[in-house]
């Protein structure tokens, strides 16, 4: 299992890292994401966020009023609509991935907890949890108050040129196409009944004593972790 050493939240407005330090978890639902332009939005916009079924064209057999569907061009989508009113809150993970605990070097968790440069299109300004498990546990305290379905988790990518297969319910919204394994996300999932694209907002309280506030280009200057290229197509 991986062991999570720091999660990151890149901001582009200031005001809004000095929100998150005041302890207001600001999530969009993934329609938001999903209708975002990825010109103005690099690293955040997702058309395909909320995918339940990623089928390849030789290998599904579709049928629509009773004639059958062949020569398709690429692979079949599906995507459920209550999944566009799930909340999310996104940030970015400093775990030990698939290293094995036992054998790992120094340099080896170093490489793993790097940043990658793509990041820092998330935003200028940068604020570290120091303590993930403080961090999380007051994100849960906070939604134990609330009628909200909820989950938190790191985000699995798919190849989706190979990938054939299904995610259910809530599993959909913790799965992204491999182009964003870069961003190495963890997220924060809300359910709240609600269908609208109206924000939410979880209230957990001054977390100034877990977070360290910086700025992204700090990072350039090893002022916090190495930074090193994407791997982006």
């Amino acid at each position: 299992m991986s062991t999570i050493m720091y999660l990151a939240k890149f901001f582009e407005i200031d005001e809004h890292a000095d929100q998150f330090v005041r302890g207001n978890i600001y999530c969009n639902t993934l329609r938001k994401f999903k209708k975002m332009e990825d010109k103005r939005f690099p690293g955040r916009a997702d058309s395909d966020e909320g995918t339940t079924r990623w089928l390849q064209p030789d290998e599904v057999d579709i049928q629509i009023a009773g004639v059958r569907v062949t020569g398709l061009a690429g692979p079949v989508q599906v995507q459920m609509n209550w999944l566009n009113d799930v909340h999310v809150f996104c940030m970015v993970a400093g775990h030990t991935g698939t290293l094995d605990v036992q054998y790992f070097s120094t340099e080896d968790l170093r490489q793993e907890l790097i940043i990658p440069r793509g990041c820092l299109d998330l935003g200028q300004h940068l604020v570290m949890v120091t303590d993930v498990t403080e961090f999380i546990n007051r994100m849960d305290a906070a939604v134990q108050e609330t009628d909200y379905r909820y989950a938190h988790g790191l985000v699995k990518y798919y190849d989706p040129e190979t990938f054939h297969g299904e995610f259910r319910n809530m599993e959909a919204v913790f799965r992204k196409q491999d182009h964003y394994s870069y961003q190495r996300e963890f997220r924060f999932a809300f359910e709240t009944g609600r269908m609208d694209n109206h924000p939410l907002t979880i209230e957990i309280g001054d977390i100034s004593d877990i977070t360290a506030r910086m700025s992204s280009s700090d990072l350039l200057n090893d002022g916090y972790v190495q930074v090193i290229p994407a791997q982006r197509d």
